[in-house]
């Protein structure tokens, strides 16, 4: 089963024309690193996956001018954030609006012909998913937690929405600029790059997830714990997350894809392969709760035993 579903992708053309601009990417990722002069991650790898996206979706399926200006919105609404970061509090203000202008470019002038809950949900995740991939990223950069996982989120996308075309091109691109994080961190996101890298992501939900709503739901959620981890370290009192708990190094990231890969597994083939959104709506936000509670519970417990504090 495993065999016929991995020949279902690599036979396809559009994986495989994502999967050369993918490798092109990684290529100019891993000499910007190589050129660096000190131990830092190239804060590059979501522009390289969006500018890689953008050559392979014009040379394929055409790119909807609305797609091309809004992820163009979203990376000044990450740059924006990252200013924002050090203290600049109106830059915060001026990446909310970016990103909100961004997400309605995305979702309205990019060609998806969607319903309207479609626009809203997937519009609304792209603006605070921005913020959550960003969020997540820039605390993990230094294990290159983000190139892999958005991955993983890229495979999940293509396993839910019906019409995957797009996810063929996405996850190919997606898989080269994995190597980025894993094994040897040479780069993360950045948050720019987390922003556009964001907008890629659930456009391809919308655009090929429109033939069934479940999958759309699906899709959103595929986001996992690039969302789960920043929500739950926002709702811990010490502002402590549970991924500081675990084994430094390769293998301790190859553990959080792991995490990652259950939720996105969770995600796409049990929600977003349900018959109604409803349902779909249900299994994914009590997937999101469950996951958030039990890393709440899981710090506090490593906590009270005086444990080795999370990062």
């Amino acid at each position: 089963m495993i065999a016929d579903a991995l020949r279902s992708v690599l036979g396809r053309a559009e994986f495989a024309a994502g999967l050369r601009w993918g490798l092109v990417a990684s290529g100019v990722g891993l000499a910007l690193a190589l050129a660096r002069r000190d131990t830092r991650q190239v804060a590059a790898g979501g522009l390289l996956l969006a500018a890689a996206f953008a050559v392979t979706l014009s040379r394929t399926l055409g790119l909807p001018g609305g797609l091309a200006a809004g992820l163009g919105v979203l990376g000044f609404a990450g740059a924006a954030a990252r200013t924002a970061a050090v203290g600049v509090r109106l830059a915060g203000v001026v990446a909310w609006l970016l990103a909100m202008l961004g997400a309605w470019l995305v979702v309205s002038r990019s060609g998806l012909s969607v319903d309207r809950w479609v626009q809203l949900l997937v519009g609304a995740a792209i603006v605070l998913g921005s913020w959550l991939v960003a969020d997540f990223d820039a605390r993990w950069r230094r294990q290159g937690l983000g190139p892999v996982l958005l991955a993983a989120s890229a495979a999940g996308v293509y396993s839910t929405v019906p019409d995957t075309e797009q996810a063929l091109l996405a996850l190919g691109v997606a898989l080269p600029l994995a190597l980025l994080g894993w094994p040897w961190p040479l780069a993360s996101l950045g948050r720019a790059g987390a922003y556009t890298a964001t907008g890629v992501l659930l456009w391809v939900v919308a655009a090929g997830g429109s033939g069934r709503g479940s999958a759309v739901v699906g899709g959103v959620a595929c986001l996992g714990l690039l969302a789960v981890e920043p929500v739950a370290r926002l709702l811990d009192p010490d502002r402590q997350s549970v991924l500081g708990h675990l084994p430094d190094g390769r293998w301790g990231a190859a553990a959080v894809a792991l995490l990652h890969l259950g939720l996105v597994y969770l995600a796409a083939r049990v929600a977003g392969l349900r018959p109604t959104v409803a349902t779909a709506v249900t299994i994914a936000l009590v997937d999101f709760a469950v996951a958030v509670a039990a890393a709440l519970l899981l710090t506090a417990a490593r906590r009270r035993a005086g444990g080795r504090p999370p990062m």
